[in-house]
């Protein structure tokens, strides 16, 4: 009975954060598109809606598919059908998928573990800077995020029937899926070879892996009727951004490791993990304990060239390291219950496997949404084991790190990408300028600008447009015929880094701000 209570009792407390979330975004519900779902995602939606609902790749054009799987589009559209397409209604589609993902989020960890490391979980994720930006914008990234713990935690409990499911949905998602089910299958392999082999052991894990590769199936037949339809299998374009080389492959894993180990306040995450597992994780002895610390330290120093080291021998290395960790954390040391442990597990494989596949594809930061709650359940889970001989100390640990956290959203997060709460201001200031554009008569003037004022400039369904009219003299490049220019910094290019309020041949018209975000308005002087 205490146990229900105190189960019940932590649920509320969610609840009741989430009901707060929910009032603070309420406020963002009601803006114009921005970035990609400007004219990417919320226009392909309406247009499935309107052309039809289907999961084939002749439902949308390349142009809004870029040859994706339908899936996050097939839902929305649906949605769209029920709810209608104003600016309101797709962002709440939005918000509610990720206030369904928090407490998909609660409810798994509650399973393989407890309350309170659900709890923790959940609320250190609810208010991470890229997740409540993406909360509200009509993006696929929590929608993946979603499919994806939910077909982890099935594949860990043995449920074929859901696993299957769910690992289906998530590869009609986005092709990014196939690293969560090759994680999988790699965390099968890992188990078959450190077990005794038999040969039933070898006959199990052959009927393992071939059903653990079963929800790319769909995927496949997806990918087979996209090449009979439109004569490719994945998107050309998408497919000529693959890039292996070496050097680049380091300075993008390099970045994605900032933006998920240290990025947007979550270096307190990461230092905590290091340093309470080093100091006070009783199951591993301390000197495997600080060995897995400073091996952790020096991996980053020198695969990131800190610390030059020649290829050959960083590899070495940082491989053999890795190959240290595992054993000695999932295998050697394991102490947490069998599904627990083999979740924990396809974790870590799955963070080491997402970051190499970010690394080589094309990328940018939202793309890294799925691994910041895996990461903060691995991390959450040694830190609540660390200290939880005192019961409130978790619970302690936890407030700090999400008050913390509350005040870099507030204080010190500072980028205008839709992976930043800071977002509103771009769309706020985008909002004044075409407003005084407008006001001005500029509809036909020719006007060089960034990328995402063309978007505003020019598409009414954005948004931004208050009268009929659109922008129709938008030029792509800075030209003699250009009779004004207009740059912020909310998406970077070159005039905007240049950082001055002068430009030859033009003179500043007006000068726009809101918040953390700046922007120019130039007209050429004859």
């Amino acid at each position: 009975m205490l146990s229900k209570i105190k189960d019940s009792y932590q649920f509320l407390i969610l609840c009741a954060l989430c009901i707060i979330f929910i009032i603070l975004k309420y406020f963002t519900l009601n803006t114009p598109y921005f970035w990609d779902e400007s004219w990417v995602y919320a226009p392909a939606i309406k247009a499935m809606a309107q052309s039809g609902i289907s999961l084939m790749p002749h439902a949308l054009s390349d142009f809004f598919s870029r040859g994706h799987p339908l899936f996050f589009f097939f839902t929305g559209a649906i949605w769209v059908k029920l709810l209608g397409s104003s600016f309101i209604s797709l962002h709440l589609f939005a918000l509610a998928i990720a206030i369904s993902f928090i407490f998909t989020l609660f409810y798994i960890v509650k399973n393989l573990f407890d309350s309170t490391l659900a709890l923790i979980v959940s609320a250190i994720t609810l208010i991470q800077p890229n997740f409540i930006s993406q909360s509200a914008i009509v993006l696929p990234e929590i929608f993946v995020s979603l499919w994806a713990v939910l077909t982890i935690y099935h594949f860990v409990k043995g449920n074929r029937f859901y696993y299957f499911l769910f690992g289906s949905l998530l590869m009609l998602t986005k092709e990014s899926g196939i690293v969560i089910i090759a994680s999988l299958m790699a965390y099968q392999c890992i188990s078959f070879f450190v077990q005794k082999i038999t040969l039933h052991s070898f006959k199990l894990f052959m009927v393992d892996s071939l059903f653990a590769f079963t929800p790319i199936l769909p995927f496949i037949a997806f990918l087979i009727i996209q090449h009979s339809e439109r004569g490719y299998y994945l998107y050309p374009e998408h497919v000529a951004l693959l890039n292996f080389n070496w050097n680049n492959f380091q300075e993008v894993l390099k970045h994605c490791y900032d933006i998920l180990f240290e990025g947007q306040g979550r270096i307190l995450i990461t230092w905590s993990f290091l340093i309470i597992f080093g100091l006070l994780y009783k199951p591993i002895p301390v000197f495997a304990r600080w060995a897995i610390v400073i091996g952790l330290m020096v991996c980053v120093k020198i695969f990131f060239r800190y610390w030059p080291l020649p290829d050959w021998l960083m590899i070495l290395f940082v491989g053999a390291f890795t190959c240290m960790f595992y054993y000695f954390m999932h295998i050697k040391y394991a102490t947490a219950s069998k599904q627990s442990e083999k979740f924990l597990a396809t974790l870590f494989i799955t963070g080491i496997l997402y970051l190499v596949f970010s690394s080589i594809n094309f990328f940018t930061n939202r793309y890294l949404l799925l691994l910041v709650p895996l990461m903060v359940i691995y991390f959450s889970y040694y830190i609540k084991t660390s200290i939880q001989f005192r019961p409130y100390l978790p619970y302690t640990w936890a407030l700090v790190i999400v008050v913390l956290m509350i005040c870099n959203v507030i204080f010190y997060c500072n980028s205008l990408g839709d992976d930043s709460p800071k977002y509103i201001h771009g769309i706020r200031l985008e909002q004044e300028m075409v407003k005084y554009m407008e006001q001005q008569h500029l509809q036909k003037s020719n006007i060089y600008s960034n990328f995402t004022m063309t978007v505003a400039l020019h598409d009414k369904d954005c948004g931004f447009l208050t009268g009929d009219s659109i922008f129709t003299n938008l030029a792509v490049d800075l030209n003699k015929n250009t009779e004004y220019v207009v740059y912020t910094n909310v998406d970077f290019d070159t005039l905007w880094w240049k950082r001055s309020d002068t430009l030859p041949n033009f003179k500043i018209v007006k000068k726009f701000d809101y918040g953390i975000a700046h922007g120019r308005l130039f007209k050429r002087v004859l």
